[in-house]
């Protein structure tokens, strides 16, 4: 009998363990990755279509929510970023208020992947305007 309670105890422990695991064990986190290093668009493209207007900018992500998008010749542009799990999936949320030219950048953007070097982002309106996709590379 006691044979058999210690084999449970030890089953009922292990799944415990292992269902306590998350993706993040894969992998680095986003938020762990992104605060490393800075970081340029590599791809930013709104239903398919690729937009260019932050070719050249390099974004730095700190660690108390500010992010920092500098480009030689252009003026600094300042935001806050955050990193939140939404019916088990991460978002990173990126926020530059209303500066028209990051306006478009202002979402909830769902976590496709993240690597040392790379974190795959997409939005979808959930209307009819179709799916926005942001990858972000390490310089």
């Amino acid at each position: 009998m006691s044979y058999l309670r210690t084999t449970f105890i030890l089953l009922f422990i292990s799944f415990v363990t292992l269902s306590s695991c998350s993706k993040d064990d894969e992998g680095p986190s986003t938020a762990r990755a992104i605060l490393e290093g800075r970081w340029k668009i590599a791809l930013f493209s709104q239903n398919g279509t690729a937009v260019n207007d932050f070719n050249g900018y390099e974004f730095d992500f700190t660690d108390n929510g500010v992010v920092t998008g500098t480009r030689s010749g252009s003026p600094t542009v300042t935001g806050s970023w955050s990193i939140r799990n939404d019916d088990d999936e991460a978002q990173l949320l990126l926020n530059f208020g209303s500066n028209t030219s990051f306006m478009e950048l202002n979402e909830d953007w769902r976590v496709i992947n993240t690597t040392s070097s790379k974190v795959q982002l997409e939005h979808s309106s959930g209307s009819s305007s179709g799916t926005d996709l942001l990858t972000f590379q390490k310089l």
